[in-house]
C-alpha cells in the first residue's frame, strides 16, 4: 500500500517539475536589460544576465563588439528590431550603443506577381 502511494506521488511530481522547466525564460537582451549594463562590468556577468550574443566581431586588437538583436512582433509580423552593440576590451564592457530598425512593409518587399518582369 505504501509502495503504491509513493509511486502515485512520484508519477504526479515528475511531470509537474518537468512542466515548470518548460516555462522558465532564457536570459535575453531587452531595452531594460541593456540599460542595466555598466561600463567596467565583466562580460561573464553581462552574459549571465542577457545570454549569448547574436554575433561577436573583432573591431581592434583585444577589442570585440557583441551584437544582440531584439525583435518586437505584432502577431506574425516583426514591427521593430532593436540592435544592441556592446564594446568589450579584455573581457570588460567599455561602451555600448543601440540602433532601432523598422523592417520594410510586406508589400514593399514582394511583388503581387513575381513572374511579371518588364524587359528593358
Amino acid at each position: 500500500m505504501i509502495h503504491n502511494s509513493n509511486r502515485a506521488i512520484f508519477l504526479i511530481l515528475i511531470p509537474m517539475f518537468l512542466s515548470v522547466g518548460c516555462f522558465a525564460k532564457a536570459p535575453m537582451m531587452t531595452r531594460s536589460t541593456f540599460n542595466t549594463i555598466q561600463e567596467g562590468e565583466a562580460v561573464v556577468e553581462m552574459q549571465r544576465t542577457v545570454g549569448n550574443p547574436y554575433q561577436i566581431r573583432s573591431i581592434a586588437p583585444n577589442m570585440q563588439e557583441y551584437e544582440y538583436i531584439e525583435r518586437i512582433d505584432l502577431g506574425m509580423e516583426t514591427v521593430e528590431e532593436n540592435h544592441y552593440y556592446i564594446s568589450v576590451k579584455e573581457g570588460v564592457v567599455v561602451g555600448k550603443r543601440m540602433n532601432t530598425q523598422t523592417p520594410p512593409a510586406y508589400d514593399e518587399i514582394y511583388d503581387d506577381n513575381p513572374n511579371d518582369v518588364e524587359l528593358q
